[in-house]
């Protein structure tokens, strides 16, 4: 279950984050100027639902990389399709909830309107200027 893989992905980056942390020895692993700006700008948005998108795709992405990144709905249908709210509610949300809420603390980020669409738009919530760069796949 794509959930299940979601979760263990998610555990595992966890201790190794929190390992390197203790150690003094994390980093940012980014080094495109634009794409940090784009993490940033969504996982600090005013707009609570698009701090959960990214973590939510991307972690779903990695526990099948045959899904589409873009996909929030099932119902969209065709090729790697998904249902993203399930992996957000059930992954993304319970690990806000274990650490201090930081993404923000929402119960149900994928119901409001940013997320009701089947797909997500490339640009949306991005800061005017920010590229693209990396976010296509």
């Amino acid at each position: 279950m794509l959930s299940d893989k979601a979760a263990e992905i998610l555990k595992a980056e966890w201790e190794k984050i929190c390992s390197l942390a203790e150690g003094g020895k994390l980093r940012d692993w980014l080094d495109e100027s634009n794409l940090l700006k784009a993490v940033h700008a969504s996982v600090n948005s005013r707009t609570k639902t698009y701090r959960y998108v990214l973590p939510t795709q991307i972690l779903s992405k990695l526990a099948d990389p045959s899904l589409d990144s873009h996909c929030l709905q099932a119902l969209r249908g065709g090729q790697g399709a998904f249902d993203a709210r399930t992996v957000a509610h059930g992954v993304i949300v319970p690990f806000d909830q274990e650490n201090e809420s930081v993404l923000g603390g929402s119960q149900e980020p994928y119901v409001s309107n940013p997320s009701a669409s089947r797909r997500f738009p490339l640009n949306i919530g991005m800061p005017r200027g920010t590229s693209q760069v990396g976010i296509n796949s």
